[in-house]
Formats: structure tokens, C-alpha cells, sequence
């Protein structure tokens, strides 16, 4: 939560039917001449501890998660700084319709507030199989809700912020929302799988790695 560049998502074709961490594997990054690949935790996408020498800048990591987009912060908690009095609510604007500098959305877009998806339900907000409407079956890169025939929203599983290794690809989908939660030092964001639909106001740790499906200014 906050982070300004997206990671890299599954490679489609990986994802194993484990309802597990590690079902898929990172899309390939490609180098400058557009053949040579970047191998994961060498040049391409790669996972380091915020404990690590030079992560921290003082008592956040901003610094270095500009330097370093393609690196995913470990943590028990909060990608951003394991104090959690300098924690920074204000990265996407927390719930405003203000645009931050952060905000992963392309020009136009906008992550979503807390309250985007308040009448998301069961009947509402459809799980899809390989374009098949039931909620039962393989875990594929194809699966995901629909919400009222309009809106997309895949099963692209997520990073556990303690690994940053995919988990639940094909199954779960979770994504963030713009709003901070101060009480519990989380955020706010909503999280499906192939039964259930769970809009708790919030998620433990902004460290992990959700989707974000971006919305019109």
C-alpha cells in the first residue's frame, strides 16, 4: 500500500492448483534490447527485508523504493518503515479524490476510495471460471468476479508482505484502496475468492502486495 510502481504479476501458465504462497511464478522482465531476461532477486523483479543495511533512510524507505522500483519491501507490517510513528497515511491521498504523486493509476485514473465496493455481493459481483459463470473449479490466470456486467476484476492472488512470493493465483483477488486505516496502522481494501466476497474496512499490513483496479478522476 503506497507504493508509486506496480510489480510484475503471474505468469499465467505457472499457476498450479495449490491454494498456497508460491503457485506462480513472476511474468519474465525483460532487459534494454528487449531478449535478454532479468533473472528474479539478480536484476529483475526482487524481494529484500527492510531490516537490511540501506533500506532505511533515516526511518523510512522512500528513498530507496524510488531507486529501486522493481524491489518488494519485506516486513512484518509496513513496506514503508518499521516505526510505525513515522508511518505516512497521506501516500495516496488516504480516501481523497485528489490525485497524490504516488498513486500507481495512469493519468485520468485514480486508486479508489474506502466505499467503492459497498454494494458488491454475492449476486452482484460474480465469479467467472475460464468465462464460465460458476464457483467451482481450477485455479487459472482466466478467473475472476464481474461486477454488475461493467467492471473486470481477476484473480490475481497477491505478495504476502513477509515473502513477496505470489500466493492464491488463479483463486483470490485482493486490492487496495486509497484510505489509510490510523487505528490499526493497515489500509483499507476489499479481497474475493471463488465463494466468499470480504469488504472489511481493513487489512493488517500495508506491506502486502495487492492489485489495484484503478478508477476514472
Amino acid at each position: 500500500w503506497g507504493r508509486k510502481d506496480a510489480f510484475p504479476g503471474a505468469d499465467g501458465s505457472t499457476t498450479t492448483q495449490e491454494r498456497t504462497y508460491q503457485n506462480a511464478t513472476t511474468i519474465p522482465i525483460y532487459g534494454a534490447d528487449g531478449t535478454t531476461k532479468l533473472p528474479e532477486d539478480g536484476t529483475g523483479y526482487r524481494k529484500i527485508s527492510i531490516t537490511t543495511a540501506g533500506v532505511l533512510n533515516g526511518n523510512t524507505s522512500k528513498i530507496y523504493s524510488i531507486k529501486f522500483p522493481l524491489t518488494f519491501i519485506t516486513s512484518s507490517s509496513d513496506w514503508y518503515t518499521n516505526n510505525q510513528n513515522f508511518q505516512n497515511d497521506a501516500l495516496w491521498n488516504d480516501g481523497s479524490l485528489a490525485k497524490s504523486n504516488y498513486d500507481p493509476c495512469p493519468k485520468g485514473w485514480i486508486t479508489p476510495p474506502d466505499g467503492t465496493w459497498g454494494d458488491f455481493s454475492i449476486t452482484t459481483f460474480l465469479y467467472y471460471i475460464q468465462g464460465k459463470q460458476i464457483t467451482s473449479g481450477n485455479n487459472t490466470c482466466q478467473n475472476g468476479r464481474v461486477y454488475d456486467n461493467i467492471a473486470w476484476y481477476p484473480a490475481a492472488g497477491h505478495r504476502p508482505c513477509t515473502g513477496g512470493l505470489l500466493a492464491h493465483v488463479g483463486y483470490s483477488g485482493y486490492y487496495w484502496s486509497s484510505t489509510a486505516d490510523i487505528v490499526d496502522t493497515g489500509a483499507c481494501r476489499i479481497n474475493f475468492n471463488m465463494s466468499t466476497i470480504d469488504r472489511l474496512t481493513k487489512a493488517p499490513n500495508r506491506g502486502q502486495g495487492f492489485s489495484i483496479r484503478c478508477i476514472q478522476e
